[in-house]
């Protein structure tokens, strides 16, 4: 655990970086969602798929693909 994912959103400029917990949760900002697709939605304020939105950081490995 402790892994670092990100989603980069390059027409907003933006990129989140999230950290998985021990829990499964990620934790960004301090702030802790239960799914990859939650703290997407919330990064996005809208619905996102998590799964395909995060990428591990050390290789950029999409989420999905480590399912």
């Amino acid at each position: 655990m402790g892994e670092r994912l990100y989603w980069r959103r390059p027409r907003l400029g933006k990129t989140f970086i999230a950290v998985v917990l021990a829990s499964g949760e990620l934790e960004i900002n301090g702030r802790r969602y239960q799914s990859p697709s939650d703290a997407a939605s919330a990064c996005a304020g809208g619905a996102a798929n998590g799964w395909t939105a995060w990428r591990r950081e050390r290789d950029g490995t999409p989420l999905n693909k480590l399912r």
